[in-house]
Parts: structure tokens; C-alpha cells; sequence
């Protein structure tokens, strides 16, 4: 790649020299019958290319060129964020010093507001406490007022009292006088009645009344003499009455003049009280409000504070927590570096994955983190584990770490040595697991406890981490003793020394890498599709051969059955003949007669036979017709099956989405040529050689002694049979041996094109075979070259 002007170009340069190769090889031209798997081998190398084209432009986008890039990668919960907000604030990172003065601001703007919170509550305590004695003060003065009221309330009742009292009195003595005058009255009355009544009743009581010498008038007159005396005494008392009544009431308003005097200086305290308390609540109000208004602008300042604590990156343990790949710059001395903060590996959604993904394509250096000193877990049939997964998404790296962060969720947990023996023997298995997966790219292993180093060099406020902060410093009393417990410092010694070296080499070695890695997985795929076309060759040559076998084998049975056919045949003419003649001359016969009879059973005998020869030629034809159609069906059955599995293997393997089509190139119009020259080398009206033969080969052979000695005559008359049928017999014999042999070459050139196409089926799949195996050699040099 010495040609490259710029390292960058390698994308542009792959891309071009795979288009060339792929146009180079796809221009390549296969037999016609070839040309249908050939287009599905280049739809094949196409899609391949087209991943190829898609994962190079995918690492040339987030390729990093100029700044050496380094991946915390793992496991949901591993501590890749903590570890990485513990370098940021171990190297000073821009963004975390930003962060750590903005922190600074704002805890400054807390304290200030704190002080102020605290000034007002002690102002608020102070103007409780007098608007608490000014109340008391008026309530004791309300109580001595209520308490005069109460005497005065006291006095009055005993004073009117006594004056009801003696009123009572004078009520009572006027109520006597009065009934005392209401008796007299009524004793008048009553006397003035019963006098009236005797002077109604007779003159002389009339008279008498008019001389007042009735006993009722001396009564009356004597009781009218007290009525005087009785006035007096009741105006006496009425005047006594009215006195007393007259000082009561003086005295009643005497008593309400003090009591309403007494009303109105409490009515006076009471507003005072209310006055001074609906002036205390307003300023406690106002002092209130601005109490909540602090403590507001308190909670809003510290809740920004806990925002500006560290840890802001940190998980909670959900998982998912990070969701997008963060990047972090980093200056040490001359030296620049980026680190990425990675999603958890264990992350289901496909954007999460893709992260992953473009984060693992920009990184120059991973380092793989876990809470657990064993190696990663395998995964089973149903689902990838740990190892596989990083096995797929680290393979293109140059340099891969195994960094093991210690669990140390409280103070006590941190020791010296930070692990123990035991975790030490785990991480050395550990470093063989992962050098079996990476080989030389695995670089070792490191150890850390992210969580108490963050907590020994972060800022925290009003969170969980502070709470942790506080245990550790009282549990510790110095932050840089739990620091160096954590290897913290030795890691970072590590890191800017030992990782961040020859950065530019590097840089152009991991992208270099990826790119070769890009070349190597899809030459695997092209490998592997070889391999599968090599496998499928085979077994196709296989399956042609054992056809064509076969093909020849049912021949050669067909000509065997055909040469027996002849056989049989000659042989049922030769008896049936010999039979007929014996017995007609058994019967009798002349000379004269037996030469035209002898010829007649000849032609008879010859056309029965040349009738079932016919008969049976067409039968055994058919049979091998029906033969060789089942062998071609069963050829293309199988080809067809050997292709559909070679499918689903390589659908199941390899992702090209192109389904392979297995052309027979023994197509119907061969099959039928190759049976119509079957049926055109049945030997039909072949016994007119049997007539002919019969015609040229009759001979008679006549004795004097056959007309003499009938017993004689028909003996020679049976060898002159004998003699004709061998001697036709064995001509008919040569002349069809001829003729099948000459049938025979038609059959075997008709079939010459069924066995070449069967042939061209095989030669189809080698063709694919090569195109793939010339395309992994050129992928083999493309990927040479980078290395």
C-alpha cells in the first residue's frame, strides 16, 4: 500500500481493486448450459460485495485518523462510565475541569445562600420571641382587667342584693297594707250588700236602716273611720318603695357606669392585643415567605450543585443506562487522546447495537471491562454468550485489554492487595481464554476499582456518592490512601507511558486491520461458498457417473434382451414350421406337392413371427424408454436435492440471500430425439428378410426311392425340412445380427446428447466452483497487501 498518498485512501483503493476483480471475473465466459448458475453466482458476489462496500464505507465514516481513539467496552454494569468520569478527572479532562469550576461557583452560591437562610432564621427566632412577649404583656394586663371586672361584677351583685333584699322587704309590707285595705274594703262591701238586702225585704228593715239603727250601719261606719288610716299606711309604704326602688337603680348604674368602664379598657387592651398580633403574623409572614423564598433559591442551588457532581455519567443499574456512544478528549503533555464510552454489549435495541458497532469501527485500542475475574461466558444453541459476541465485534482490533474492576462497594472492602489469590489465579485463565479468541491482538489484563477511586477524586453533592464519600473519608481520613489502594494511579501511569505510544503507527495499523478484516470475513463468505460448490461438484460428478453407468448398463440389457427376442422368436418359427410339416407329412404327402406346401408354412410361420417380433420389439423398447425416463427423472431428482440442500446450507452459513437454480441442460426435446431414435431402430418389417431367405435358400432334394417307399419318402421329406429351416435359420441369424448391430450405433449416437447434457449438469457447478475460488485468491492479495 506504499502507492497510497494518504493512509485514508486504502477505502477507495479496496473498493476499486474488488469492482475490478468482480468485473474481471463476471466478464468470464461459461458454456450456454452454465449460464443460468453463472448469473446466481455473480447476483451472489454482488450482494457480497455490496456488504463489503457497505462495511467499508461504514468504517471509513467512523474511521479516526488523527486522534488515538481507545473503546471501554463490556457488559451492562461493568463500570465503563465510572472508570471513565474517574479519567476525566485524574487527567483533567477540558469538560470536567469546566465542570469542577462550575461546581465551585455554585457550592459558593449554596454556602452564601446557606448563611443567608441561617441569618433569617435567626432573625425570625428573634421576632417570634418579642412578638411573643409583647402578646404576654397585653395577655397579663387583659387578665388583671378581666380580674377588676369580675370584682366589680362581685361588689355589684352583693350590693344590689341587699337592696333587692330590703326592697323584697318593703314589697312584701306594701303587699300586706294593700290586702289589709282590700279587706277592709271588702268588709264594707260586703256589710253595704247585706244591709241593702234587709231593707229590701221588709218596710222595717227600712225603716229601720233609715234610723242607722241596723247593726250592719254601726259596722260600716265604724270600718269607714279606718279606711283614712289605712290610705296613710298604704301612701307610707308605696313612698318607701319607690326610695328603695329609686336607690336601686342609682346603684345599678353606679355598678354598670364601673362595669362599662371596665368593658371599655379591655375592649381597648383587646385591640392593642390584636393589633400587635396581626402586626407580628404579617411581618412573620413577610419573614416567612422570605424563609421559603431562601430555602427555595437552597434546594434549586443545591439540586443544581448534585447535577454538577461527578458522577453525572455513572449508571443507577438499570440496564441501558448509556444509550450512545460519549467521547472524551484528553491532553497529557504533548500527547492527545479520545476515549469512548461504550452501551452495554448486553443491549437489546438495534440503535444500541449499531453504537456499538460504530464505536467498536472508530476505536484504535479496546479495553474490555468486567466486575468479574473469569473469563466471559459461552453461549449456547439458542442464544450467542458473552465471548462469541465480542469474539464477532473485536475481531477486526489490533490491540484488545481485559480490565478487571474490582467490586468495592464500601470502605471496608478496599484492601491491599486489592484482589486475592484467587482472583489473580482467575484473571490468568482469563488471559488464556482471551488469547485463544484474540491471539496475538490480546495484550493482558488490568486491574482497578473504578467506583472508590471516583469517590477518593470527585466532587459530590447531595447524592448517594457523597453519602459513600463521607463513609470512605471517615473511614479512611485521607482521600489519596484510598486512591492509591484503587491502582487508580498506577492505570493511569499505564495508560499515558505504556498504551499511548507510537500513536500515529498505531493508528494506521488498527485501520489498516479493520479494513484487512473487512477483506478477510468476506472472503470467508466467498471461501465458504467454494467449498460448499467444490462439495456439490463432487457429489454431482458422483451422481453423473453412477447415471451414466447405470444409462449404459440398461443398454446393454435392452441389446442382450433384444438378441434374445431374435432368439426366441427364430426358434418358436423353426418349431412351429418343423411341427406343421411333420405332421402333414405324417398324413402324406407328395413330392410334387411338398416344396409348394413346405413354402407356404415358411411364409405363414415367417409372418406370425415377424408379427410378435414386432409385438415384442415395441414392448422391450417401451420398457427401455420407461427405463432411461426414470433414470434421467431420478438424475434430476437428485441434482435438484443436491442443490436445494446446498442451499439451505449456505442460507443457514452464509448471508447472500441468492437461491442457486440447478439447470438440467437434459431437457424433454433431447430426451424425446433420443426415443424417437429408439423407436426408429426397432427392425419393423424385419422378417421380410426371413422371406427372403426362405425364397433364395428352399431347396428340394428328390429320390427315385421316395416314390417307391412311402416310409422313405416321408423321411426324406422331414431331413429336406430340417436342412431348409437350418440353413434358413442360420441366415436369418447372420442378416439380423447385422442389422442389430448397426441398430445398436443408432441407439448409443441417440443417446449421446442425454449423456452429454447429464455431463454439462456437473460441468455448470465446477464453473460456479472456480469463479469463487478465483475470487477468495484475488481477496487472498487484496488482504496480503495490508498486512
Amino acid at each position: 500500500m506504499n502507492s497510497l498518498q494518504k493512509p485514508e485512501e486504502i477505502y477507495q483503493h479496496i473498493l476499486t481493486s474488488v469492482s475490478a476483480t468482480l468485473k474481471s471475473i463476471s466478464a468470464t465466459k461459461m458454456t450456454d448450459e452454465a449460464e443460468e448458475l453463472r448469473h446466481d453466482a455473480i447476483n451472489a458476489t454482488k450482494k457480497i460485495q455490496s456488504s463489503l462496500v457497505t462495511e467499508l464505507h461504514s468504517l471509513e465514516r467512523n474511521s479516526e485518523w488523527k486522534t488515538f481513539t481507545i473503546a471501554f467496552y463490556g457488559e451492562t454494569n461493568a463500570g465503563k462510565s465510572t472508570l471513565i468520569e474517574t479519567l476525566r478527572i485524574a487527567f483533567n479532562e477540558d469538560g470536567k475541569v469546566q465542570e469542577h469550576q462550575r461546581f465551585k461557583a455554585k457550592k459558593g452560591e449554596l454556602d452564601a445562600i446557606e448563611k443567608r437562610l441561617t441569618d433569617q432564621k435567626a432573625h425570625c427566632a428573634e421576632e417570634h420571641a418579642r412578638l411573643d412577649a409583647q402578646l404576654a404583656a397585653i395577655t397579663s394586663k387583659q387578665d388583671a382587667l378581666a380580674a377588676d371586672g369580675q370584682q366589680i361584677q362581685s361588689e355589684a351583685a352583693t350590693s344590689l342584693e341587699k337592696h333587692y333584699a330590703k326592697y323584697q322587704v318593703l314589697q312584701d309590707n306594701e303587699d300586706e297594707i294593700i290586702g289589709n285595705y282590700a279587706e277592709l274594703l271588702n268588709q264594707i262591701g260586703t256589710l253595704s250588700i247585706q244591709l241593702r238586702t234587709k231593707m229590701l225585704k221588709s218596710n222595717w228593715q227600712l225603716f229601720l236602716s233609715i234610723l242607722n239603727r241596723l247593726p250592719e250601719q254601726s259596722k260600716i261606719v265604724s270600718l269607714k273611720k279606718k279606711v283614712p288610716e289605712h290610705k296613710e299606711e298604704l301612701l307610707e309604704a308605696g313612698r318607701q318603695l319607690q326610695g328603695e326602688s329609686d336607690q336601686i337603680e342609682i346603684s345599678v348604674n353606679d355598678w354598670q357606669h364601673k362595669i362599662d368602664d371596665n368593658q371599655k379598657q379591655r375592649g381597648l387592651v383587646e385591640d392593642d392585643y390584636k393589633k400587635a398580633k396581626t402586626a407580628g403574623e404579617l411581618q412573620q409572614s413577610a419573614m416567612k415567605h422570605s424563609l421559603v423564598s431562601l430555602q427555595d433559591d437552597f434546594n434549586q442551588t443545591g439540586s443544581e450543585l448534585t447535577q454538577l457532581s461527578d458522577g453525572a455519567i455513572v449508571g443507577d443499574g438499570r440496564s441501558d443506562y448509556t444509550q450512545s456512544v460519549n467521547e472524551y478528549t484528553f491532553t497529557e503533555g504533548e500527547k492527545r487522546f479520545a476515549i469512548l464510552d461504550l452501551p452495554g454489549i448486553e443491549g437489546k435495541e438495534t440503535d444500541v447495537q449499531e453504537q456499538i458497532a460504530d464505536g467498536v469501527e472508530r476505536a484504535h485500542v479496546v479495553i474490555y471491562v468486567s466486575r468479574q475475574a473469569t473469563p466471559p461466558q459461552k453461549g449456547d444453541d439458542k442464544e450467542l454468550g458473552t465471548i462469541e459476541k465480542i469474539s464477532r465485534q473485536l475481531s477486526q482490533q489490533t490491540e484488545v485489554y481485559f480490565l478487571f474492576n474490582k467490586s468495592v462497594p464500601g470502605p471496608r472492602q478496599l484492601k491491599t492487595p486489592l484482589i486475592d489469590e484467587d482472583e489473580e489465579s482467575a484473571l490468568i485463565k482469563v488471559d488464556e481464554v482471551m488469547a485463544d479468541v484474540f491471539g496475538e491482538q490480546y495484550a493482558g489484563h488490568k486491574v482497578l476499582a473504578a467506583l472508590p477511586a471516583l469517590i477518593a477524586n470527585g466532587v459530590f453533592y447531595g447524592n448517594k456518592l457523597a453519602n459513600k464519600q463521607k463513609r470512605f473519608l471517615e473511614y479512611f481520613g485521607d482521600a489519596n490512601k484510598a486512591n492509591q489502594m484503587t491502582h487508580l494511579p498506577e492505570f493511569t501511569r499505564w495508560l499515558s507511558t505504556n498504551l499511548i505510544v507510537d500513536v500515529k503507527n498505531k493508528i494506521v495499523a488498527s485501520n489498516y486491520r479493520k479494513v484487512a478484516n473487512a477483506i478477510d470475513n468476506t472472503n470467508t463468505k466467498v471461501r465458504r461458498l467454494y467449498q460448499y460448490f467444490s462439495k456439490l461438484a463432487k457429489k454431482s460428478n458422483a451422481n453423473v457417473e453412477a447415471t451414466l453407468t447405470v444409462m449404459d448398463k440398461t443398454v446393454a440389457t435392452y441389446t442382450d434382451d433384444c438378441d434374445q427376442l431374435v432368439k426366441r422368436n427364430i426358434r418358436t418359427f423353426e418349431s412351429d414350421v418343423r411341427k406343421k410339416m411333420y405332421q402333414i407329412v405324417d398324413n402324406g404327402i407328395k413330392n410334387a406337392e411338398f416344396k409348394d406346401t413346405l413354402k407356404q408354412e415358411l411364409e405363414r410361420g415367417a409372418a406370425e413371427c415377424d408379427a410378435k417380433l414386432q409385438s415384442d420389439y415395441v414392448a422391450t423398447t417401451k420398457k427401455l424408454t420407461d427405463e432411461l425416463k426414470n433414470i434421467i427423472k431420478r438424475f434430476q431428482r437428485y441434482s435438484e436435492e443436491l442443490m436445494a440442500s446446498s442451499n439451505a446450507e449456505i442460507s443457514s452459513d452464509i448471508d447472500v440471500n441468492v437461491e442457486f437454480k440447478f439447470k438440467s441442460v437434459v431437457d424433454k426435446f433431447a430426451i424425446a430425439g433420443a426415443l424417437l431414435g429408439f423407436i426408429l431402430a426397432i427392425p419393423t418389417g424385419g422378417f421380410s428378410l426371413v422371406l427372403t431367405a426362405v425364397g433364395a435358400a428352399l431347396t428340394i432334394v428328390n429320390n427315385v426311392l421316395s416314390a417307391l417307399n412311402s416310409g422313405y419318402r416321408k423321411a426324406q421329406q422331414k431331413s429336406n425340412i430340417n436342412k431348409n429351416l437350418e440353413k434358413i435359420t442360420d441366415q436369418i441369424r447372420a442378416q439380423y445380427s447385422e442389422h442389430m448391430h448397426k441398430q445398436n450405433d443408432e441407439i448409443i449416437k441417440s443417446l449421446n446428447d442425454v449423456k452429454k447434457g447429464i455431463t454439462d449438469s456437473s460441468k455448470q457447478i465446477e464453473a460456479g466452483a472456480r469463479m469463487f475460488r478465483d475470487l477468495g485468491r484475488e481477496l487472498d492479495t487484496l488482504g496480503t497487501q495490508l498486512n
